[in-house]
């Protein structure tokens, strides 16, 4: 996938995420370990990790957990 098409994915993902009442968060960190694994989370407004505590969430998760690109 290309780095501007994924970027306006990510951000649809984003989108979707506010209106639950939900934000995307990213691992920020370079290199993997058994907690982070470079992916993406899921949180609550309330501060409660919905899905990918451990950042192993992917991009294709994200899209799949808001039904985003299906017709």
């Amino acid at each position: 996938m290309r780095r501007a098409k994924s970027k306006r994915l990510e951000m649809r993902a984003r989108r979707a995420a506010r209106r639950l009442g939900e934000h995307v968060q990213k691992s920020r960190l370079r290199t993997t370990s058994i907690d982070n694994l470079g992916g993406y989370r899921v949180v609550s407004d309330g501060g409660i990790v919905l899905a990918g505590q451990r950042y192993e969430l992917a991009l294709a998760g994200l899209l799949e957990r808001y039904e985003i690109g299906r017709a």
